[in-house]
């Protein structure tokens, strides 16, 4: 996330490019710490002119409470989909 002033204000911008390779063992927190996403398996998203993969990533959903993780669920989607849900919070 990058920093940006626009007409609206100040706010956080996506500025990752279209090819994404995250991995198993990879964890993400919220914002906020409690909740966080940790990829157990995945294939690398690419894009050029020629052609586009959107990847793959499955995760594990924890809840987080008083530095204790538990696992509410696991989840599958593309690459850019994971991107979208990390970006959307």
């Amino acid at each position: 996330m990058t920093d940006r002033v626009s007409e609206g204000g100040k706010g956080k911008v996506w500025t990752q490019g279209a090819n994404f390779n995250f991995k198993a063992g990879d964890v993400l927190h919220s914002l906020d710490g409690s909740v966080a996403l940790q990829v157990t398996s995945s294939s690398s998203a690419t894009q050029t002119e020629e052609f586009s993969l959107e990847g793959n990533v499955q995760f594990d959903v924890f809840e987080v409470k008083d530095g204790k993780y538990t696992k509410k669920y696991a989840e599958q989607c593309s690459q850019v989909n994971f991107v979208r849900k990390l970006i959307a919070g």
